[in-house]
Parts: structure tokens; sequence; C-alpha cells
């Protein structure tokens, strides 16, 4: 499908160019509500000689891929990767088809085994791009309107998956700063601290052994980020052309502060007092966090239109009139300024969480579908309800990916395509996910 978007991307529209391709008769339309800082999604429908029909904002069709199920309340967001790997899309690998020049392929950010399918995909790239280019673009009356775009992307003096990644970030920087003031109890606590971070400077006023523990007791704290900031811009790969490995890493900015990213900001701020941020993020791949320059990035520095956006947002309230960044400080470190006093706190907040939501294990979501298969279309029949046979089944080999459990592991992983997903029509949770693997690693 061809995506178009304008200046600021708060306007996306989605088609393809085959009557025989799904969907042919609709747009997928996709805009951004500047006034509650909110994605709304819509379905245009064209039946002949019927007028279009334009669906009413976020059908049921559309948040089944555009939010998360780990969320009770649905917050529709982009489906989009963050810098430089767009899986699926022309320019897949640094906005280039060309595979010699490609930066990812020299070895930046590459993990051999996550990467294998967008490495296969990359293979043919430049070959299926000319074909498009030359034999189905001319003749397509659809495609064709977007000969001059395509043209110029192909002569490398644009890059369109940058652009769209940059526009609907600084977008979706704004969504995460309202979610944020709609946590309600939670903002009242942190609203200082995230608000020095993005007004003073990056200054984080929480204190060092403060900081330990909010990273101790963050769930799935292995993701929180170990270095200091400045490493994370030093990576040296033996082999490749990306840096110097002999070089020295620069040294740290004099904050009276440690520097922190985006991510610790909101990681820190809001997962230990139980408000989970995993759809925040607008990409699957990032395992519950957001993805910055632990592997990918953003094509532009993202910490200016995260702290415009905290000031946008955050700024409604009035709090926050007049404070200096002395004020900010000393409100900060009222909460977290003592480790005793910030531990009452947390204890405060956690109780007023509502009692949580039981899920099924996603083992049982595998039983209802393919323990029977007596109906017509069900999917192969395999014996999740029976941990003994399941057993001897997962080494078994003769699977797209090798045995029963890679294929287990690829198809409720992020880099399955839609019609390879399991469960079908949404990638798991990464708690759902990890439940299952356990499970089957133990039998």
């Amino acid at each position: 499908r061809a995506i178009l978007f304008n200046k600021n991307a708060d306007m996306v529209l989605s088609f393809n160019g085959h009557p025989k391709h799904r969907g042919y008769s609709q747009i997928e339309m996709m805009r951004f509500n500047h006034p509650r800082n909110s994605f709304e999604f819509f379905e245009i429908v064209f039946e002949k000689g019927k007028k279009a029909e334009i669906s009413a904002a976020n059908p049921r069709k559309c948040l089944e891929c555009h939010q998360s199920s780990a969320r009770a309340n649905i917050d529709p967001r982009p489906n989009w990767e963050p810098y430089s790997v767009w899986l699926g899309f022309y320019g897949s690998l640094d906005d280039t088809t060309d595979l010699i020049n490609s930066s990812f392929r020299r070895g930046r950010h590459y993990n051999p085994e996550t990467d294998s399918i967008l490495l296969s995909d990359f293979e043919s790239e430049t070959a299926w791009y000319d074909e498009f280019l030359y034999s189905k673009l001319p003749g397509d009356p659809r495609y064709s309107l977007l000969d001059p775009i395509v043209n110029t992307y192909s002569s490398r003096q644009r890059t369109l998956n940058g652009d769209l990644t940059n526009r609907l970030g600084v977008l979706n920087f704004r969504r995460i700063a309202r979610l944020m003031t709609e946590q309600k109890a939670v903002y009242e606590k942190v609203k200082w601290t995230v608000w020095g971070y993005a007004v003073c400077g990056q200054n984080f006023y929480v204190a060092k052994d403060v900081q330990a523990w909010l990273s101790q007791i963050t769930p799935r704290k292995e993701l929180i980020r170990k270095d200091p900031l400045p490493a994370i811009f030093h990576h040296c790969i033996p082999n490749s052309d990306f840096c110097d490995p002999n070089t020295p890493p620069p040294t740290p900015a004099p904050y009276s502060y440690p520097l922190f990213e985006n991510a610790d900001v909101i990681n820190l701020m809001f997962e230990p007092f139980g408000v989970s941020t995993e759809d925040w993020s607008m990409d699957f791949k990032s395992e519950a966090r957001f993805a910055f320059a632990e592997r990918f990035g953003f094509t532009n520095d993202p910490r200016p239109p995260f702290h415009v956006a905290v000031k946008t947002v955050f700024g409604q309230d009035t709090d926050f009139k007049d404070a200096t960044c002395d004020d900010v400080k000393k409100k900060s470190l009222e909460v977290f300024g003592d480790l005793a006093t910030a531990k009452t706190v947390h204890k405060e907040l956690i109780k007023q969480l509502p009692p949580p939501v039981p899920s099924k294990p996603l083992i049982e979501r595998c039983i209802s579908c393919h323990v029977d298969n007596s109906h017509a279309g069900a999917p192969p029949q395999l014996p999740f309800n029976d941990p003994q046979a399941l057993r001897a089944m997962l080494s078994k080999t003769g699977y797209k990916r090798g045995t029963l459990m890679d294929e287990i592991l690829f198809r409720t992983g992020p880099f399955a395509q839609e019609n390879e997903q399991m469960p079908p029509r949404g990638i798991p949770t990464i708690h759902e996910r990890n439940g299952l693997l356990s499970y089957l690693k133990s039998l």
C-alpha cells in the first residue's frame, strides 16, 4: 500500500492499487486531534454508484491493530517503527534501497538473530523496488499518481520514512504528555520532576539513592539503561566504519544531576507506581519500553519535541505559572529527595491502584484455536492441552522456521507479518509472550 502524509503528519491516508488486494474499495485515514492530543482512525468506503461513507472515529476494525491488548482503556496510536529500520517498507534500512551503502548492513545496530527476516527481505528489496518503479508504477491508475514522489525518493533526495518517523514522533509525544496527566494521582507526585526535566536543562531532580531504588522496583528493570547517557552515543562495532573502538567516550556534561533520556524519565516516573507505559511508544519491537539509542533511534534528537510536548500539555496546569527552576527543583525533591519519603509516596500510590484485571494465560488462547479443528478453516491441530504430547511436538522439524518451538517463537514475536501472527490480529504483550515461552520451556 501507499501511505500519504501531510506536512505535520497530522493527516495520513493509506490505500492500495489492485482490485485483488484486500481493502481495495477503502481508504484508511488517521488524523491527530490537536485539541485532545490524541490520534483518531477512520475508514472511508467507496461502493460503486454510492457516495463514499466515512466511519465514526476509531471503529473496532481499526482498533484491532492500532492499540495494545494490554490496555483496559483503549488509546489508539500509529503503528510505526523508530529510526532507522522500517520492516516492510521500501527504504526499509536507513531510507535506502542500496544494499552496499547501508550502514545497517555494515554492522550498525545489527542483531543477527532478531533481524534475520529483515535482512532476508532487504536482499530482494532493490529488485522489488525496480520492478515496482519501472513495471507496475507506469500502468497503474492509482500508483501512477506517486510517480514524482517515488522518482525523487529513488534519487535519494528524500528521506520519506525518516520524515514520517519524526513527524509522528512529535505528535505522539503530545499524546504521551496527555496520558501522563490522565494518571492523576501519580501525575500530582511526579509532575515537578518531569517538568524540571523538560524545562530546566534536562536536570532530573531525584536523589541518587532514590534513582537507584526506583530502577530496582521498576517492572522489567532489566530494560533500564545501565550506562550513563553519553555512552549510548558511543557505539563501537569491530570492523565497522561507524566509529573507532579506541576512541574514549565523550566526557559527560557538567550537569548538577545525571543526564537522562526521555525513556528513562518516563519509565522511572510511572512504571514503579503501577502505570504501564507499554503502548505509549508507537512500535512493537522495543520490549515494552521506548526504543531510542539502545538499538534504533530517532532521525532527529527526540528530546526537544518531548520537552515542547510536556511544556505544551503540562503548561495548562496553573501550578507551573511563574515557577523558576529553583522552585521546580525544590518541589521535586520534596517527593524524591529523600528515600524514606519516596517509599511512603510509593506505598500511598500503590494502595490507590484498582485491583488487577485477571487475564487468561496465552496458552489458553492457543488451546481454544488449535485443539479443536473440526470446523472448516480451522488452524492445524496441536496438543496445547496435553503437556506431555506438546513437549514431544516442540522439537518436531519441518516447519518454515525449523522446529515447532522456532515457529512459535517467530509467530508470537514482533517480526511476524499480519497473516502469520499468533494469536491472529495482534502481537501479544511481552508479559503474555514471556509467560507462554516460560511454560513451554518448562515442559
